[in-house]
């Protein structure tokens, strides 16, 4: 069963300090570092509830590790999306430099045009522009 699914079923909430009780969708609204918070307090809380002995297993909180793969999901994914988003504005970027040196070396190129050259050209899209 999906993690989500099995969470929406149990109706498991999450206690955060400063916004009450929070349900798994709720989750997508929090940064990276408040899910990685509430992961170690989990984590912290899990170590707590270590099994020392086999008659003990069925009293785990099998909740707490619900909840731990959750918030993991939820923050591998929000990573994922702004690593993305971080390499996308990269390769914004050096289109954007790209561009700006191609200008530059066509400025160039017509900077060392002779000025019969350039009067040629100016004429033809004189004439170009008097037409259309």
């Amino acid at each position: 069963m999906d993690i989500f699914e099995k969470a929406s079923r149990l109706k498991l909430r999450f206690t955060v300090i400063g916004r009450g009780n929070l349900s798994a969708e709720d989750l997508w609204d929090l940064t990276e570092r408040q899910l990685d918070s509430i992961y170690a307090s989990l984590a912290e809380y899990a170590q707590k509830q270590d099994v020392k002995r086999l008659m003990d297993a069925n009293r785990m909180d099998d909740g707490v590790s619900l909840r731990m793969s959750l918030i993991e999901h939820v923050f591998n994914v929000k990573k994922a999306e702004r690593e993305a988003r971080a390499a996308k504005a990269s390769m914004r970027e050096e289109f954007n430099r790209l561009l700006d040196i191609k200008a530059k070396k066509k400025d160039a190129a017509l900077e060392g045009l002779s000025d019969t050259e350039l009067d040629t050209k100016l004429a033809e899209i004189r004439e170009t522009l008097e037409n259309s």
